[in-house]
């Protein structure tokens, strides 16, 4: 497709313009001559558009990236022909996702290539595809411009943000502890696996003292214990209508998502298998596994899951995690509890905590803790803070409740913190040895 530049529109409007003055002194020879000098060299140089090498395109991108992160698109465009080409460049990305650098002016020498880069922040999970990369070729005078879509379609897949999985795994020991909020948690002698037997030293317990070996060795041996593995961690993800509340750009389901996956790889690296199942309006189900690859299989099972607007039937979903899970294990119930909620969450932790070791996570609103704490400074702000007050005291009722139940904790958190609190939580109770 072809279409007339800026400057061509406007050298026509000067062509009709001095052509009606021309008329009106009677210069008819000079009015026949200027319109047929500007439209043949239109003409020509409408031809010589079409005879402009097009040059030959390549995109590389990941085929996955993370939700939220900035990630890079390389184009590179070859010319193989002897002549030198000028074009603008746009790439048909996802239109769901933001992106910076585009357009760009690229300028092809004979038998050269050309290289781009632009970024792509995706904003929603799941599988998108790319169009082809469209240019804006421009003619030799510059009267004319050809779009043409060139190039190959390509696809990929959203997924929630595993950036902070690598990080995680390439820090060092010291490094995750001060980058990452997450807390040391003593890795031996709070364990019940038997590990070895050892010297004693200062703050020791007196009940791990081996008093044999202290005799035949004839000083004190204490017995050493390690974190016990081969355990399970389900998590349970709530994928019904309450997280859907957003904390900036980001959701609770999402944020509960990337948490999930962080969580995961900690569970992994600790000795542990990991599986999940999603309920309230999407079913999904993972298997516990402890494989080198189980981070990928979650990543493939949840990328495309959505919020539904269904309630969250946490009593069904009890149900099926009663009868998929025969040995303990410690189960995790991401959600935003409601105090409408109370009744039924308190049956389905009744019906698991015979079993299992559940741990509820709920996510609450920020501004919930922002309004809360701010400055009264206007009649409004005081009933603002008073209808917060209230939800809190009943909100606190039902969580108090919850915490009562037998093997059952529950944690309350905002979703920016809940990534460093929900690792937190898991190695304490592996350090305590609750599972």
């Amino acid at each position: 497709m072809i279409r007339p530049e800026n400057k061509t529109i406007f050298w026509l409007l000067v062509l009709v313009t001095c052509t009606t003055a021309l008329l009106f002194i009677e210069a008819t020879a000079v009015s026949i001559l200027m319109p047929a000098v500007l439209f043949s060299i239109l003409f020509l140089d409408a031809y010589l558009t079409f005879k402009i090498p097009i040059p030959e395109v390549v995109r590389s991108h990941n085929e996955t990236m993370p939700l939220g992160i900035k990630s890079k698109i390389h184009l590179k465009f070859v010319n193989s022909e002897k002549k030198k080409t000028s074009f603008e460049v746009f790439d048909h990305f996802p239109a769901e996702h933001a992106f910076e650098g585009l357009p760009q002016r690229i300028e092809l020498i004979q038998n050269q290539h050309a290289e781009m880069e632009y970024f792509l922040t995706p904003t929603k999970r799941g599988e998108f595809h790319f169009g082809q990369v469209q240019i804006k070729v421009f003619s030799t005078f510059g009267f004319w411009c050809r779009y043409l879509k060139i190039g190959e379609k390509s696809k990929i897949r959203i997924y929630p943000n595993y950036a902070e999985v690598i990080k995680f795994g390439l820090l060092t020991a010291e490094q995750k502890v001060s980058q990452m909020g997450i807390h040391k948690r003593r890795q031996r002698g709070d364990g019940t696996n038997f590990e070895q037997l050892r010297e004693y030293r200062r703050g020791d317990r007196l009940n791990r003292i081996d008093w044999r070996a202290t005799s035949r060795m004839r000083k004190l041996i204490s017995r050493e214990y390690q974190i016990e593995k081969d355990q399970q961690v389900v998590l349970m993800l709530d994928c019904g209508r309450k997280m859907r509340s957003l904390d900036g750009e980001i959701s609770h389901f999402d944020q509960s998502l990337n948490s999930m996956l962080l969580l995961s790889y900690v569970a992994l690296r600790q000795g542990d298998s990991v599986g999940f199942v999603a309920f309230g309006g999407q079913e999904r189900w993972l298997k516990p596994t402890k494989k080198t690859n189980a981070v990928n299989q979650i990543l493939n099972k949840v990328y495309d899951l959505e919020v539904t607007k269904a309630p969250s039937d946490y009593l069904s979903a009890a149900e099926k995690v009663k009868t998929l899970i025969k040995k303990r294990a410690l189960l995790i119930i991401l959600t935003n509890v409601r105090n409408e909620d109370n009744s039924e969450l308190k049956q389905a932790i009744g019906l698991l905590s015979s079993q299992h070791l559940v741990l509820v996570v709920s996510l609450h609103e920020k501004c919930i803790s922002e309004t809360f704490n701010k400055d009264m400074e206007r009649f409004q702000d005081a009933l603002d803070y008073s209808a917060v007050a209230e939800y809190r005291l009943s909100y606190k009722n039902v969580t108090n409740e919850i915490k009562n139940i037998r093997n059952s904790i529950f944690i309350d958190t905002e979703p920016e913190k809940l990534p460093a609190m929900l690792v937190n939580e898991y190695l304490s109770i592996k350090a305590k040895s609750l599972l």
